[in-house]
C-alpha cells in the first residue's frame, strides 16, 4: 500500500461519502525522502512532485554547513533543482 503525501495528485470518488477514499494517483516525478532511523531499507517519502527546493538558513548564530549540504544533497537526490539564499 502507498501512502499518499503532500505533493501527490490523485483521484477520488466525487459520489463517494465521508471519508473519502483515494483511487487511484499519479506516479510521482519527484520525491522528496528523509532515511527512517531504523533499519528499514525504505525512508519516510516528505513531499512529492517538487520542481524547486528553496533552502534558506538564520543569519544569527553559527552557520551550520553539514546541514546546508545535507539539505542540498536530500533537494539534489529527489529531483528538484536546489536554490540556496
Amino acid at each position: 500500500m502507498k501512502v499518499v503525501c503532500t505533493g501527490d495528485w490523485v483521484a477520488v470518488d466525487p459520489e463517494g461519502g465521508t471519508p473519502r477514499y483515494v483511487r487511484t494517483y499519479l506516479p510521482r516525478r519527484t520525491a522528496f525522502v528523509r532515511s527512517t532511523s531504523s533499519k528499514r531499507s525504505e525512508g519516510q517519502i516528505l513531499a512529492a512532485n517538487v520542481d524547486h527546493a528553496i533552502i534558506a538558513v538564520p543569519l544569527t548564530g553559527e552557520l551550520d554547513l553539514g546541514r546546508i549540504e545535507r539539505f542540498l544533497a536530500l533537494a539534489w537526490e529527489s529531483g528538484a533543482q536546489p536554490w540556496s539564499c
